[in-house]
């Protein structure tokens, strides 16, 4: 909050954050020209790179490391499919590209290459890792609508899914805990969509089509 009262723009909010570890990793940035969207990609780097650290120190759980892998790997996706539409350069997206996910970096490699949403499909499904399941409709969805979020929800329901698989096959574990929370954050999430989306006048079929279930 400090933060927020005492800065002006983008750049003097990094510079204030210096000293912690994501101010570290937003100093690697070249400060007057970095944009939010590779401060966040930077954020993201930070977070997961210690979220895979700690899961994997001495209380290391293999279904955590899965989940973090999976996160990492969905969050890759769907920045590329961005990326893409933004008609960024092949060597900008793989350097945004956040290590540490189950797709390998010679697949990512080949993801960033892609110039067509279908590319990116073919590229994907190189890997075993890649679950591809329901993509076929999202892109179509996506392509149809002009907007990321068929493809979004559809990672969305799949780490709900292995979440839940999860806390039912850990049943004394943190796994429950982690599942029950991220329901609550999807409730609040579509609450708060409905409640402006109604307010600006939108339709039930619009709203129900942007909401997670």
């Amino acid at each position: 909050l400090d933060i927020v009262r005492t800065t002006e723009t983008l750049h003097e909010a990094a510079s204030s954050m210096a000293g912690t570890p994501w101010g570290k990793e937003l100093a690697k940035l070249d400060d007057s020209a970095a944009t939010l969207e590779e401060m966040e990609d930077a954020l993201d780097r930070n977070y997961y790179n210690h979220a895979l650290k700690v899961s994997r120190g001495r209380d290391s759980n293999a279904h955590l490391v899965k989940y973090i892998r999976t996160e990492i790997d969905h969050r890759n996706i769907i920045n590329q499919f961005r990326e893409l539409r933004q008609n960024i350069s092949t060597e900008k997206r793989l350097q945004m590209v956040i290590p540490g996910g189950r797709l390998s970096q010679s697949v990512m490699s080949q993801v960033s290459q892609a110039s067509s949403t279908k590319e990116i499909l073919e590229a994907l499904r190189r890997s075993n890792a890649f679950d591809e399941i329901g993509f076929d409709e999202a892109i179509e969805k996506s392509d149809a609508l002009g907007s990321l979020d068929p493809i979004a929800t559809l990672l969305n329901h799949k780490r709900h899914d292995l979440l839940r698989s999860f806390s039912y096959l850990n049943p004394v574990s943190v796994f429950p805990v982690i599942y029950y929370i991220e329901r609550k954050v999807l409730e609040i999430q579509n609450l708060r969509l409905l409640v402006r989306g109604k307010t600006i006048g939108l339709t039930s079929e619009v709203l129900e089509a942007h909401m997670d279930f």
